[in-house]
């Protein structure tokens, strides 16, 4: 493709972003307006006008991601096999649920802010009328094009912000406010708002990170030259290691430690030891990696095991090992993914 046929198309893609947000906004303005029948009240009067912003935002996140997102189109898949539909519709509904939920804890977010910071803020039809129709065009705008351009450093970037925004949500409605005390699994335990919170994000998690492997297998094969053997047996390791640690989050996520302790601790054990795996054959798996990342991830595989260590012998608390483990596996696996995409560019993709 040409560079102005390029930009055709994202001057395309931008003309269409723009029309569905004006459509999508006036259809939510008028359901609003259908639906506003009360007077001028405060904000804080008014608990119910930010749980329905925030549903409306997921809402419109949601159906936007499932109409616009091309699964066969962000993983270069050429041939719809039975399989690979199913995959599609697997994975178009946890990005989209992914998206809807990001929204929804933003909105959220900002409701509770202006409740506590500008308590005597007056709302009026008009206001609730106008507020709802701009954040669901803002909604359909940024979704649309994220989910037409979604590719695999853009899918990382969005297991970060929900993963880390779902345990933040987990850990503000706690009805436990000991769970510190014990492990991060501890909020998964019960039938709470927390406890599906936290749950249902290790699901999806686990869902777009085993998308992750197919992806990154795919553009992995496109960068090496090596024998056909060798590159499928890389290939596979990678995108087999990948599938693991997503199936060890379902896991997590499916199977509460308060459930079965057994189940649970061995698929959050399935992925630290298979990220753990591609770190330590890094080199030969990747020879083409900067230097610069493998020493990283070397510092990263290096502080897990110390503080696995310091848990063991040295009374670090489980809570802390889990937040530095977890936070060092993500962080690796998003840059990983990111340094894939920039050889995959430099190499394939030149300018």
């Amino acid at each position: 493709m040409s560079k102005a046929q390029a930009k055709m198309t994202n001057s395309v893609l931008e003309s269409r972003a723009i029309k569905y947000s004006g459509l999508m906004a006036s259809l939510a303005g008028l359901l609003m307006f259908a639906a506003v029948n009360v007077n001028p009240k405060s904000l804080s009067e008014m608990p119910t006008f930010g749980f329905i912003l925030a549903a409306s935002v997921a809402a419109v996140a949601f159906i936007v991601f499932v109409f616009t997102f091309n699964y066969f189109r962000s993983t270069n898949k050429r041939t719809p096999t039975f399989f690979l539909k199913v995959r599609m519709v697997i994975a178009t509904i946890a990005l989209a649920f992914a998206h809807a939920a990001i929204g929804f804890l933003l909105v959220i977010a900002i409701v509770t802010v202006l409740v506590h910071e500008t308590p005597g803020l007056v709302v009026t039809p008009l206001m609730m009328i106008s507020v709802t129709a701009a954040l669901a065009g803002a909604t359909t705008y940024v979704v649309y094009i994220q989910s037409v351009r979604m590719e695999i450093d853009s899918l990382a970037g969005l297991l970060m912000i929900f993963i880390i925004s779902g345990s933040i949500a987990s850990m503000a409605t706690a009805g436990d406010t000991d769970w510190w005390q014990h492990h991060l699994s501890a909020l998964g335990a019960g039938k709470t708002l927390s406890s599906y919170t936290f749950n249902l994000t290790m699901v999806v998690g686990g869902v777009i990170v085993a998308l992750l492997a197919d992806m990154i297998a795919d553009m992995f094969s496109s960068i090496q030259k090596f024998s056909k053997h060798e590159q499928v047996i890389r290939s596979n390791i990678i995108r087999l290691a990948f599938f693991i640690a997503g199936l060890g989050m379902i896991g997590v996520g499916f199977v509460t430690i308060a459930e079965n302790r057994i189940i649970h601790d061995v698929s959050a054990n399935m992925m630290s030891v298979s990220m753990g795996v591609v770190v330590v054959l890094l080199p030969w798996l990747v020879p083409i990696i900067s230097r610069t990342f493998t020493v990283f991830s070397y510092l990263m595989f290096i502080t897990v095991v110390g503080a696995y260590a310091l848990s063991l012998q040295y009374g670090l608390g489980v809570l802390a090992f889990e937040l530095v483990a977890g936070a060092a596996l993500f962080a690796w696996m998003i840059l990983f993914v990111r340094q894939i995409r920039a050889i995959y560019h430099d190499k394939v993709m030149p300018e």
